[in-house]
């Protein structure tokens, strides 16, 4: 359970720029304008979150919104279509992040990279079967994040 004390840190409203449109890049784009990959972040836990955040700001990355239930990111995913999202597969609330990974797929094509403390091989291979997913398994390094996140864009282009 997401502990309340947390709960605003969670939800809170990172805007996004308006959609990005264009190739994803951490490079300059069209006019010499610095063009950044979106990244949504669903985590019930917040230090994990937040960590999470962290290392995607060091990375030059925009996080457009931190949520801790599939509901959230969906309504997100429709607001801010995120080139990315990083998801908890045990989550509160109505879906886990499977579950909520099947109906991102219906609206929008993002990499995901999953993230869980309870891996399981059948898990795995429906969440690798939904296409550019990835799967990390917790406790993990900020250099992992680095890593999958790289490896799924380069994926997407």
């Amino acid at each position: 359970m997401t502990n309340k004390v947390w709960e605003k840190y969670l939800t809170q409203d990172e805007t996004c720029k308006s959609p990005r449109t264009g190739p994803i890049t951490t490079g300059l784009g069209e006019a010499g304008l610095k063009t950044m990959a979106k990244i949504l972040i669903v985590e019930d836990e917040a230090i994990t979150a937040m960590s999470i955040r962290l290392k995607l700001t060091s990375m030059g990355y925009e996080v457009c919104g931190l949520v801790s239930k599939g509901e959230e990111a969906l309504e997100r995913i429709r607001v801010h279509k995120p080139d990315l999202v990083i998801m908890d597969v045990g989550l509160p609330g109505k879906m886990n992040g499977l579950e909520t990974a099947r109906e991102i797929r219906k609206i929008h094509e993002a990499g995901i990279i999953f993230i869980t403390g309870y891996y399981d091989e059948g898990m795995e291979a429906e969440g690798m079967g939904m296409g550019n997913s990835r799967f990390l398994q917790k406790p993990f390094r900020p250099g992992d994040i680095e890593r999958l996140v790289k490896e799924v864009f380069r994926e997407q282009k």
